[in-house]
């Protein structure tokens, strides 16, 4: 991942959670919540835990 092609600009920034997803506190949550709002937040979710498993690349400075 690389936010520029510039040198200077290239540095990791925490992406911010999605509003709806931070106010979810437990597991317990989660669980109750309606099915549609889980398959609203599936793909991102599955995405981060593929970043927990694999690693987050991005360039800082021109190096990867």
């Amino acid at each position: 991942w690389s936010r520029s092609k510039k040198k200077e600009e290239q540095y990791w920034e925490r992406q911010e959670l999605p509003k709806e997803l931070s106010k979810i506190k437990s597991i317990f949550q989660w669980n109750d919540l309606p099915s549609d709002f889980k398959d609203r937040h599936v793909d991102y979710i599955e995405q981060e835990f593929d970043y927990r498993e694999s690693g987050m690349f991005f360039k800082n400075n021109g190096t990867p």
